[in-house]
């Protein structure tokens, strides 16, 4: 079994370098010979390699973490705008913003974590249900998720008609 050589030639890693779609261009650029026709044939040839089709593979997998930016970057260059002092205040401002928003500083939403017990609610009289209500409701206030309002919890009976009480 012959062990397959998966190094590229100078010519062939500069065709992968330049492949953008158009082949003969690629070879064009990669210094292949002939006429647009043998530059076709050459660049068909290469482009059925194996090991040319891996590194042009890598090479746009490459070219995708090159092109966005991940949170750390934009995190660097938001603090390096907001730190250079020959940048004019507004955008030092929004730079700052923009780093305190990657950072939750500030938040529009709180996340409360927790268990909550609800397989037993339907064990529960409306009244004890009430309660549990308010309960949370007043736990939840006192987190400041809600706002620090008057808990009116009121407890209605609807009439539902010729339905019996609890279908």
């Amino acid at each position: 079994m012959q062990k397959e050589n998966t190094r590229l030639t100078w010519k062939q890693q500069r065709f992968v370098e330049a492949y953008a779609g158009d082949g003969v261009k690629a070879a064009k650029e990669a210094r292949y010979k002939g006429d647009r026709n043998t530059l076709a044939v050459r660049a068909s040839q290469l482009l059925k390699m194996p090991k040319i089709q891996k590194a042009i593979e890598a090479r746009n997998a490459q070219d995708t973490r090159k092109r966005i930016a991940d949170r750390e970057e934009l995190q660097e260059g938001w603090t390096k705008i907001f730190r250079d002092e020959n940048v004019p205040l507004k955008e030092r401002m929004r730079a700052g913003e923009l780093l305190a928003k990657s950072q939750a500083m500030f938040t529009d939403k709180m996340i409360v974590a927790g268990k909550f017990q609800h397989d037993h609610l339907d064990r529960l009289t409306d009244e004890e249900l009430m309660e549990q209500l308010k309960h949370s409701l007043t736990a939840l206030a006192e987190l400041g998720v809600l706002p620090d309002l008057p808990l009116q919890i009121e407890h209605h009976e609807e009439e539902m008609g010729d339905q019996p009480n609890g279908s």
